[in-house]
């Protein structure tokens, strides 16, 4: 099987997901204050097959359906990146209100040492500033750098398939009773902007999904991927006048429309 993602799996999920060969345009555009952040698909590709050899590497114990990872990053680019990279591994997104109770879980990666779940068997701390290269100071014991342990993973990862049945996202809604709603990854394929789970109804509530790549996307390009169409995602602070992603005219040339605000296009170091 090839290491390349498009040719690895029929799975209706991993599908969605960016290539190394969507190198010609931004996938993913953040805003927050002050800061802008542009992944193109390759880059993004990177990150999610460097996440899920760490996952891989790491969650020795993980049930044969995949890792329960818990991510308490809020909304947050790194956020995507890292369910791309648990959903390779054919794991699942836990996200959770701020005051619920979240059951065992494998991995649970935080922005701060106070998210991650004691619980958990492999902890990691990821940096909130997008062109850190490692954790700023001191680890906690045990604790794993989210960029610099992350790092030295290749820059490809075979995947699945996997049961379209299974968890791609847990969501704990903090609400009595509490119980857990799952998002199958045949379900969340089939309506990427769909139900509200994840980290928008977390602690990163009123996060608005202004643009996203899915099934309805125009699919143009030779291989049958999606095109004409990057996700834009924003911090609830930040103002709602975004640029708008349209479609390029032509292969290989900016995205028409839309403004160049202070921030960086961000590449694995």
């Amino acid at each position: 099987m090839s290491n390349s993602l498009a040719n690895s799996v029929a799975d209706s999920l991993a599908a969605l997901l960016p290539s190394a060969a969507d190198a010609d345009r931004p996938w993913l555009v953040w805003y927050a204050p002050g800061e802008r952040v542009e992944l193109t698909g390759r880059v993004l590709h990177m990150w999610q097959c460097k996440i899920a050899g760490l996952l891989m590497t790491e969650a020795s114990s993980a049930a044969p359906a995949g890792p329960l990872v818990h991510l308490d990053l809020g909304v947050h680019w790194r956020t995507l990146t890292w369910c791309g990279g648990v959903w390779l591994v054919g794991g699942a997104a836990v996200f959770a209100a701020p005051d619920s109770v979240v059951d065992q879980v494998d991995i649970s990666v935080a922005f701060a040492p106070e998210g991650l779940h004691a619980d958990a068997e492999v902890q990691v701390l990821v940096p909130r500033e997008p062109l850190a290269r490692r954790w700023p100071g001191a680890l906690p014991p045990l604790v794993l750098d989210g960029v610099a342990d992350v790092m030295p993973h290749p820059d490809s990862f075979t995947a699945g398939p996997f049961n379209g049945a299974a968890a791609a996202i847990v969501q704990y809604p903090g609400q009595a009773p509490d119980v857990p709603v799952q998002v199958s990854r045949d379900a969340l394929a089939a309506d990427p902007a769909g139900p509200r789970t994840g980290p928008a109804r977390g602690r990163g509530a009123g996060a608005r999904n202004v643009g996203s790549r899915g099934p309805g996307a125009r699919r143009n390009r030779p291989g049958g991927g999606p095109r004409g169409a990057c996700g834009v995602a924003r911090r609830p602070d930040r103002s709602t006048r975004l640029p708008r992603c349209r479609r390029r005219a032509h292969a290989g040339g900016r995205p028409a429309g839309g403004r160049r605000s202070a921030g960086a296009a961000v590449t694995p170091q």
